[in-house]
C-alpha cells in the first residue's frame, strides 16, 4: 500500500521505515495489548545541539586529560581547574549516552 510523506508529498510503501526520497521518517504501526493500532514516529538524535554536546564532552575530557598528565603543572588552581574539565566532560558524556539510549530505548 502506498502512503504519502508528509514532508515531500511523495508516494512511498507503507512499510518502508523513511521515505526514499528525502529521508524523512515514516511513522510505523504497532498494536497494543488491546489490539489496537498506533503509530510510533522513529526519533533520531542526530540534531546539531546533541552533536555539539558530544563534541564538547570529548573537548573536555581530552582537555582535562591533557591538562592533568600531560602537561607539567605545579600550579594547584590549574590542576583543580583540568580536574574539574575532565570530571565535566565524562559527565556530559554520561549524560548523552543515557539520552540517547531514553529516546532509542
Amino acid at each position: 500500500m502506498m502512503i504519502t510523506c508528509p514532508e515531500c508529498s511523495r508516494a512511498c510503501s507503507n512499510k518502508a521505515s523513511c521515505c526514499p526520497q528525502c529521508g524523512n521518517p515514516i511513522a510505523q504501526p504497532y498494536t497494543t495489548l488491546r489490539g489496537e493500532p498506533r503509530y510510533v514516529q522513529p526519533v533520531e538524535l542526530t540534531g546539531k545541539r546533541f552533536k555539539l554536546g558530544g563534541v564538547l564532552a570529548m573537548c573536555l575530557v581530552l582537555g582535562g586529560c591533557v591538562g592533568c598528565f600531560a602537561v607539567p603543572v605545579e600550579d594547584d588552581a590549574t590542576r583543580l581547574a583540568c580536574t574539574l574539565a575532565w570530571f565535566a566532560g565524562i559527565a556530559l558524556s554520561i549524560l548523552f549516552k543515557i539520552t540517547g539510549w531514553w529516546h532509542h530505548g
